[in-house]
């Protein structure tokens, strides 16, 4: 190999290092993208990951019945029937 070829293949392989780390920082802080409450008796709150690929919002809803926390999954197509929740 002579000098160039050596420094392009530095230089690939320093970014794809990079680019992984990053990556995998992004992959594994698993953060919210955003939370709101809802409220009501069941004191429920949206716990809002990121979009799918129709945009639709996805999640967890996050309630208490009894005192028992429970957690289910969320997509803003279902927002419409949360208004019972509410209530």
């Amino acid at each position: 190999m002579n000098l160039i070829s050596r420094r392009y293949l530095v230089l690939i392989l320093g970014v794809i290092v990079v680019m992984a780390v990053v990556g995998a920082y992004f992959l594994w802080t698993n953060k919210p993208f955003k939370e709101g409450a809802i409220g009501g008796k069941y004191n429920a709150k949206l716990i809002i990951e990121g979009n799918d690929t129709r945009g639709f919002e996805y999640g967890s809803i996050v309630y208490t019945v009894g005192g028992v926390e429970h957690r289910g999954f969320y997509n803003s197509y279902l927002k419409n029937a949360l208004d019972w929740i509410k209530n």
